[in-house]
């Protein structure tokens, strides 16, 4: 008999930061969401660029993420 009451796993909550494979949280620290399923953590997005306004939430320059792999375009 299935348990569909149980708690989500923790690898089924987080994501892998592309860069340097920093789990992330989604309902934690600030991160970068590119393509289908990308994701880099704060550091890394910050690193290659990206300028985040906390006033208005949002990235006023992205970072840089053309070398990175994209599952959306078929990458590996």
């Amino acid at each position: 008999m299935a348990n569909h009451d149980r708690e989500p796993e923790q690898d089924e909550l987080s994501s892998a930061c592309a860069e340097c494979g920093a789990l992330i949280d989604p309902d934690g620290a600030r991160s970068f969401t590119f393509g289908e399923q990308g994701v880099l953590c704060w550091s890394c997005a910050i690193r290659r660029g990206g300028s985040y306004n906390p006033d208005d939430e949002v990235w006023t320059t992205p970072p840089s993420v053309a070398d990175l792999p994209d599952p959306a375009r078929g990458d590996d």
